[in-house]
C-alpha cells in the first residue's frame, strides 16, 4: 500500500524498441525498462514513450483495466446479480469501509498516471526546441487532454452531481487538481475550481490537436506536415484525439448542468462519425466465426484503451464456474434471466436488440457476460471503449429533453430511435411520447449499452436519482460519493465532505 501512496514517481515506464504499425502494438505491450526522466526527455522518442507508459498505467487493474469500468464502478450502478460471498458483495451494497484498499488503489493509480502527464508537460516546454512543431501540438495536447480526464473522471467518483438541483455544491471543496510533477499531498479545489481548470486544460487540447490531428475539423493547408514514419499517429481512436476532447466537453458540461454547449460540443461529434467511427453491423457481430464476433462495437468507439491481458484482469467475473467446470465460482457477474429480459424489453421489441442477444451466454438460470470475454485467437481482444458514438447521441437526448419544448421533444425521440436502430430494434419509438417516457427509454440505454464500461453509476449520480434499478437501498450522498483514502484524511487536510 505504502508505494501507491507515492502520488509521484521519480521513473516512468518506458518501452524501448516499438513498432507503432497497429493499435495492438501501439499499447499491447509491457514495459522493458525504466529509466531517469531527465535522460528520458532528451529525445522525441522519449517523449512518446512516455506517453504510451501513461496508457499502460490506465489499463492497470486499479484503473480501468478493471475497477473503473467492469469492476467497482459497474457494481455500483447494480448492473450485475452475484452471491453474497463474492468479492463486490459489500461493495454492492454500498459498505465502503470494506472496500477501502480497492478505493484508495483506484484513487492512487489515477493521480500516479496524472503525475507522469504532469512530468511529460514540464518537459515538452522545457524541449520544445526538439521537436517538430506537430510532434509538440500532438503530444502535449493529448497530455493536457488526459490530465482533464483523468481529473473529470477522479471527480465523478469523490465530488458532487446532481448540480443541476445543487448549484451550491460548485462551491464545495473536493478533489485535489494536480498540475506539477511532485509527491506532496496537494489541497482540496472546490467543484466549480476543478471543472474550471479541466475547461483550460480541454481548451488547450482542443487548439493543439485541431490543427495537427487527423481527426481534427480544422482545414489543413497545402503546407500540412504530421511526420509519422513510424506509425505512431495512425491508430487515432487508441488516442486521446481531437474528438475524445469534444467529447469529453460534452461530458463535462452535461455534468454542470451546461445543455447548450454540451449539446454542441456531441453535435460536432457526431457529424464526423460516418468517416471515423460508424455504426457496427450485423454481419460484425452475427458471425459463427466466435473469433470474429466484434463484441465491443469497437468501429463506434471515440477513444480505447488497448489492455494488455484484459481479459485476464476480469475473466473469474466473468465465469460463473470454478476452474474445475464443475463447482460454483461465486465471484462470478450474472443477470437473471427476469432482470434481462425487463432491461431488453423482452419479449416484446427487445428481442432483436443485438446486445440482447450477443453479451450474453443465456444458456442457464445465470445468464453471464460476454461482452469482454475471450477465445484464442480473438481478433478484437484486449479492446476497452472509454467512449463511444452512442454517448453522444444519448447526450443530446438529454439536453432536448431538458429544452421541454415540442420539437426538442421530437428530436429527442428521434435520436434514440438512430440508436436503437443500429442496435437491431425494428420497433420505432412513437414521436407522442411523454417527456416522462423518453426519460425512461434513455435511462434503459444507458443500462443495455455500457454494461461492463463503467458509465452508468455517473448517470445516476449526475441526475441524483435516489433509486437504482436492481439496488435495494435510497442513494444519498454517503452512497454516492466513495471516501477519501485514509492517509488523504489523516495529512492531507481534507474536509470531510460525505458527512455534511
Amino acid at each position: 500500500m505504502i508505494n501507491r501512496m507515492k502520488i509521484g514517481q521519480w521513473f516512468l515506464p518506458v518501452l524501448l524498441s516499438i513498432g507503432f504499425g497497429a493499435c495492438e502494438s501501439f499499447l499491447d505491450v509491457k514495459p522493458k525498462a525504466q529509466i531517469k526522466s531527465d535522460a528520458l526527455f532528451e529525445t522525441e522518442q522519449g517523449f512518446k514513450d512516455a506517453l504510451i507508459g501513461v496508457y499502460i498505467g490506465m489499463g492497470d487493474p486499479f484503473a480501468y483495466g478493471k475497477e473503473m469500468t467492469l469492476g467497482m464502478m459497474d457494481v455500483l450502478a447494480q448492473q450485475y446479480e452475484m452471491y453474497t460471498g463474492n468479492e463486490y458483495y459489500e461493495l454492492s451494497v454500498y459498505g465502503y469501509n470494506s472496500a477501502m484498499a480497492r478505493i484508495d488503489n483506484i484513487w492512487y493509480q489515477l493521480y500516479n498516471c496524472i503525475a507522469n502527464l504532469n512530468n511529460l508537460l514540464e518537459n515538452i516546454d522545457r524541449q520544445k526546441k526538439l521537436l517538430h512543431p506537430a510532434h509538440y501540438a500532438m503530444i502535449k495536447g493529448e497530455a493536457l487532454g488526459l490530465r482533464a480526464f483523468l481529473h473529470f473522471d477522479i471527480l465523478r467518483i469523490w465530488g458532487f452531481g446532481d448540480m443541476q438541483q445543487h448549484p451550491e455544491y460548485g462551491d464545495r471543496y473536493t478533489i485535489p487538481y494536480q498540475l506539477k510533477y511532485h509527491k506532496s499531498l496537494l489541497p482540496q479545489f472546490t467543484q466549480k475550481e476543478v471543472l474550471a481548470m479541466i475547461h483550460k486544460d480541454l481548451n488547450e487540447a482542443e487548439i493543439l490537436l485541431n490543427a495537427y490531428d487527423p481527426w481534427g475539423v480544422a482545414p489543413k493547408g497545402t503546407d500540412y506536415v504530421l511526420p509519422n514514419e513510424d506509425k505512431f499517429y495512425t491508430h487515432r481512436r487508441c488516442h486521446f484525439n481531437y474528438q475524445a476532447v469534444k467529447a469529453t466537453q460534452a461530458r463535462v458540461c452535461l455534468w454542470e448542468s451546461d445543455f447548450g454547449e454540451a449539446l454542441a460540443c456531441a453535435q460536432i461529434v457526431i457529424a464526423c462519425q460516418g468517416e471515423l467511427y460508424p455504426w457496427i453491423t450485423d454481419d460484425k457481430i452475427s458471425i459463427n466465426d466466435v473469433k470474429k464476433k466484434d463484441l465491443s462495437f469497437s468501429s463506434e468507439h471515440i477513444f480505447q484503451l488497448n489492455i494488455l491481458d484484459m481479459y485476464e484482469n476480469f475473466k473469474w467475473n466473468l465465469r460463473l464456474k470454478a476452474a474445475d467446470d464443475l463447482n460454483i465460482n461465486y465471484n462470478g457477474f450474472y443477470l437473471s434471466p427476469q432482470r434481462a429480459n425487463e432491461c431488453f424489453e423482452v419479449p416484446g421489441i427487445g428481442s432483436s436488440d443485438y446486445r440482447y442477444l450477443h453479451h450474453f451466454d443465456n444458456r442457464d438460470s445465470k445468464w453471464a457476460f460476454l461482452k469482454f470475454a475471450e477465445v484464442d485467437g480473438y481478433r478484437y481482444g484486449n479492446m476497452m471503449p472509454l467512449i463511444r458514438i452512442s454517448e453522444m447521441y444519448y447526450i443530446i437526448v438529454e439536453c432536448l429533453l431538458n429544452d421541454r419544448k415540442p420539437e426538442s421533444l421530437r428530436q429527442a425521440v428521434k435520436c434514440l430511435n438512430t440508436v436503437r436502430s443500429h442496435r437491431g430494434i425494428t420497433a420505432v419509438l412513437p414521436e407522442t411520447l411523454t417527456l416522462q417516457e423518453v426519460g425512461e427509454k434513455l435511462e434503459k440505454e444507458y443500462r443495455k449499452e455500457f454494461i461492463s464500461e463503467g458509465q452508468l453509476f455517473f448517470y445516476y449520480k449526475r441526475r441524483g436519482q435516489t433509486v437504482i434499478p436492481g439496488g435495494v437501498q435510497t442513494m444519498d450522498d454517503k452512497a454516492y460519493r466513495l471516501p477519501f483514502p485514509e492517509v488523504e484524511m489523516e495529512f492531507g487536510n481534507r474536509e470531510d465532505y460525505r458527512q455534511k
